[in-house]
């Protein structure tokens, strides 16, 4: 349980400059000369969004100096602009479609109670009830704050009144992670490390999962509305709700891949995932999921590897190449190309990792040139294996920090 008045509390001092835009209420958001002598702020009854949308109201104490109503109103507001902006959404304007309820706390009810009803104009509104606002769990509470903005959104753009739980709960929660750009990371690391350790269920039924269930985690969610907003599928999929055709996981996989069937679909998605694990995610940065594709490319492989099923060639490793080398010259030709292209998969990762990729790329070019004693290609290898294992072992402990 987090403690929502906290966070609340640090945005109060911005919402101070910028009051003016987000209050249209019954009563205008001033300051009398008593107010500005102490600092204490004259909150009106009911704090308004400037577009109407978000109305917000709260049983503050007289003397309270920062209250609820406009810090939740900050707060409902940067949410839905930000899903606004992020899907090319417009906010609907006028009549409120979200109505927020900060009660007087003084109950140990912490829940964020949601009801739905229909405005004398037929509009669909939400209204969020905090019985103890600030204890709060804010995660509930910013997505009922995007779960109403969605589909009042659905409902403004329909000639048929839209249900309240029209779109899946797991895909609003991976729109709303999607506008998020370093949860957008952690979800495609996340993602990545499933796939690696054979553990990502098949596209076809994550997109199902994301529709339909809650089986699979928000990350998940996330990772799948990341790939929806790149190819600009987010709003297509929101108007054919509007339509009354609706959609399906089976539809997501569809739109995402290009094609039908599973194995196909699988396929492709295996693609996109191999472009993800080597793109550069956080500029910079390094990660435990970059020191293990980075570790990965530490093999040598024979021209003819994957090229002839009748040759058993397996990997070798570049310990083993040192002994090796005396007798098989393609060795050293695999270490010359080896040394040349390794220290992309460092770069952008952050210093330290560029610097082991240096390391293996000097005793890559010792060992193709054949002119240097094993003993010295063991010490060049030692060098820049204590590089790579101290880069491993800062990840793994931030990895694990992460996760506490």
């Amino acid at each position: 349980m987090k403690l929502l008045k906290n966070t609340l509390f640090i945005a109060y001092s911005s919402i101070c400059l910028f009051a003016p835009s987000f209050v249209g209420a019954n009563e205008p958001y001033k300051l009398s000369a008593n107010a500005v002598n102490s600092r204490r702020i004259n909150v009106p009854k009911i704090a308004t969004s400037s577009e109407g949308f978000i109305s917000v109201m709260a049983a503050d104490k007289a003397d309270d100096t920062v209250g609820f109503r406009l810090p939740l109103l900050n707060f409902a507001t940067r949410n839905i602009r930000e899903l606004a902006k992020t899907y090319d959404l417009d906010i609907p304007r006028g009549e409120a479609g979200l109505i927020i309820n900060a009660l007087s706390g003084t109950s140990n009810d912490t829940r964020v109670v949601v009801n739905t009803f229909r405005s004398s104009r037929r509009r669909l509104v939400t209204k969020i009830t905090l019985p103890s606002p600030g204890y709060s769990d804010i995660e509930t509470l910013k997505y009922e704050i995007g779960s109403a903005f969605l589909h009042s959104w659905l409902d403004s753009k329909s000639n048929e009144n839209i249900p309240p739980n029209a779109l899946p709960k797991l895909l609003i929660v991976g729109l709303m992670r999607a506008t998020n750009r370093d949860l957008v990371v952690k979800d495609i690391r996340f993602v990545l490390d499933l796939w690696s350790k054979a553990a990502l269920p098949p596209l076809h039924e994550i997109c199902e999962d994301v529709y339909s269930s809650h089986t699979i985690s928000p990350q998940v969610a996330g990772y799948i509305a990341f790939e929806l907003k790149k190819k600009g599928l987010i709003k297509p999929l929101l108007e054919k709700i509007i339509s009354g055709k609706g959609y399906d996981g089976k539809e997501i996989a569809k739109l995402l891949t290009g094609v039908d069937g599973h194995a196909e679909q699988d396929r492709i998605h295996d693609e996109i995932l191999i472009k993800l694990s080597r793109s550069v995610l956080s500029p910079g940065e390094i990660n435990e999921w970059d020191t293990k594709v980075f570790s990965s490319r530490l093999l040598l492989f024979s021209p003819i590897f994957g090229k002839n099923n009748c040759v058993n060639e397996a990997p070798c490793s570049f310990r083993d190449a040192i002994s090796r080398s005396q007798k098989e010259d393609w060795i050293k030709e695999a270490a010359i190309s080896k040394a040349k292209t390794l220290p992309f998969y460092a770069m952008g990762r952050g210093e330290a990792l560029v610097e082991a990729s240096r390391a293996y790329a000097v005793f890559l070019q010792a060992l193709g040139k054949g002119e240097t004693s094993p003993a010295t290609l063991n010490s060049l290898l030692d060098i820049a294996d204590k590089k790579l294992l101290k880069v491993t072992a800062e990840t793994t402990t931030g990895a694990e920090a992460s996760k506490r």
